[in-house]
């Protein structure tokens, strides 16, 4: 099975093993502006042991991935060249090559290209720098829930207000969920709301559609 598109959850990949244990699962990585797939790599069960599964081999990639202030940055042939009607969007040149800008926070390591989801999921609330995709990750780990979401309500003016937390999973995982979600994560990590949902929203690419839920 080869996925692309979203970060790979690791829970995901231990199901798909204990029902087809001879399954070879590819993880991929790569935005639409440098083609769907820039790197991959066939996921081995050592991986599990990390939070984050790897989303591709560099040493292997078909662009050069670069790494700059924790964004995620492509170079090379088969990066776009720009949108149309005068939008820039992440495209740049650099020295005669193509270049993008995904918004997409990630770190290498060991030639291993790991994503950490968005940068702009990644906000400041009570003094602290906290990337949203870290708090959906430790809950959706917690038992009986199958995944999450996590919006933060702001003011007119941009202020953080609180995080709000929607999960699906079992028709009881919210049973003792803050409780347990305080035993993992530090008091200003900890959602004020937290909803289930039959199902998190997607958008018309068939991906987690964040904004849905921010105004709710």
């Amino acid at each position: 099975i080869y996925f692309c598109g979203e970060v790979l959850d690791p829970k995901t990949v231990r199901k798909l093993w204990e029902r087809f244990p001879s399954l070879e699962i590819i993880n991929a990585y790569g935005p639409t502006e440098a083609t769907s797939a820039v790197s991959a790599v066939q996921i081995r069960k050592e991986m599990l042991d990390k939070p984050l599964l790897p989303a591709g081999d560099t040493a292997n990639s078909a662009v050069e991935i670069e790494i700059d202030d924790g964004e995620i940055i492509l170079k090379g042939k088969s990066v776009f060249s720009g949108y149309l009607n005068g939008i820039t969007g992440g495209y740049f040149r650099e020295n005669g090559q193509n270049c993008y800008r995904t918004g997409d926070l990630g770190y290498i390591e060991n030639n291993l290209l790991y994503c950490r989801g968005r940068k702009d999921s990644q906000i400041k609330y009570k003094g602290y720098r906290i990337e949203l995709s870290d708090i959906e990750q430790n809950i959706s780990e917690l038992e009986g829930v199958q995944d999450c979401l996590v919006t933060a309500s702001r003011t007119p003016d941009g202020t953080i207000r609180y995080l709000s937390a929607y999960v699906t999973g079992e028709s009881d995982c919210l049973k003792d969920l803050r409780e347990r979600i305080s035993m993992i994560l530090p008091d200003y990590m900890i959602p004020k709301n937290i909803r289930l949902l039959d199902r998190l929203p997607v958008n018309a690419n068939g991906k987690t559609d964040r904004k849905a839920l921010c105004n709710d």
